[in-house]
């Protein structure tokens, strides 16, 4: 899957769509929502990788949103953080804080 370093919003969501849902058939579905500048917001639905509330992800996140920074990462050239993960029926939804 070819990702253009700095490819902008647009390819960063086709990307996750064809990595978690095509490739890795780890969701259902993927959708990127831009929030401003400094924020995205994602939203996974039906994730297949459960995971506990251990420390650990508290700290980096579950699986499923690790994948989703490290690939928006890439395909916006800019440092980015998990800000909040919240789990709201079948749908995750993953905010990043875009770092400057």
């Amino acid at each position: 899957i070819p990702l253009v370093r700095g490819g902008g919003t647009g390819q960063v969501e086709s990307a996750l769509s064809q990595i978690l849902v095509g490739l890795m058939d780890m969701a259902d579905s993927v959708s990127l929502h831009s929030f401003n500048e400094s924020h995205l917001l994602v939203d996974v639905t039906n994730p297949k990788i459960k995971y506990d509330n251990v420390w650990y992800c508290r700290s980096l996140g579950s699986p499923v949103a690790s994948v989703v920074a490290a690939i928006a990462s890439q395909g916006l050239a800019r440092p980015l953080r998990i800000a909040h993960e919240k789990t709201e029926g079948k749908t995750v939804r993953i905010e990043l804080e875009i770092l400057p």
